[in-house]
């Protein structure tokens, strides 16, 4: 069966974590949800990004993990 709910596992995390999302992605439907299992979290949208922004959008991708490792940093 489909029993495995990844996100009851959020509220443990506790190192700085980076969740990112594209708004063409199948499953999104904003952060709001996530938001609540997970408030320490940082939240980048990418605007049309779809499912595989990795590789349609390396670009973006690429300036959100830097911006949140340089926040790391400061």
């Amino acid at each position: 069966g489909h029993d495995y709910n990844p996100t009851a596992m959020l509220p443990f995390i506790k190192c700085p974590t980076l969740i990112l999302h594209g708004t063409k992605e199948p499953f999104y439907n904003g952060p709001e949800k996530l938001k609540k299992l997970f408030p320490k979290a940082k939240f980048t949208i990418i605007e049309n990004g779809p499912i595989h922004v990795t590789r349609v959008m390396p670009k973006e991708f690429a300036e959100a993990i830097l911006d949140f490792l340089g926040e790391r940093a400061a």
